[in-house]
């Protein structure tokens, strides 16, 4: 019975890892060289001085937003206070709006509402 050859050749092996070992020096030194070209057109690396220095000439009105940061605070304060108190939704029908802290403790209290038919209102149709 003849000997079995061995599958690995060394040698090959050996070629195709320092093929790859040199494959990632030259990704770093060219990285490196990228980097280095990158820093000579600015003293701050990720900042462009020519986009940031100045915001230039304001585009022609109706301005919407004059005050962007005030309109947001004003925007989340309204959304806070319906969140967190009691009011009307449709008087007429009579659909209120309750804190969220209080629907949900009333909903751990008293568990989900089931409706007659296990699929919901329609019946588990689909």
């Amino acid at each position: 019975m003849p000997e079995a050859e061995n599958d690995i050749r060394f040698g090959r092996a050996l070629a195709v890892g320092a093929a790859l070992i040199a494959l990632i020096v030259v990704g770093l030194v060219i990285s490196a060289g990228a980097l280095l070209i990158a820093r000579q057109y600015t003293d701050d690396p990720g900042r462009n001085p020519a986009v940031f220095t100045s915001p230039g000439p304001l585009p022609p009105g109706p301005r919407f937003q004059t005050d962007p940061h005030a309109e947001l605070l004003r925007l989340r304060e309204a959304e806070d206070t319906m969140l967190t108190t009691y009011g009307w939704v449709n008087r007429d029908s009579g659909l209120a709006r309750i804190p969220v802290a209080r629907a949900m403790a009333l909903l751990a209290g008293r568990g989900l509402p089931l409706h007659a038919a296990r699929g919901g209102r329609d019946g588990g149709a689909r």
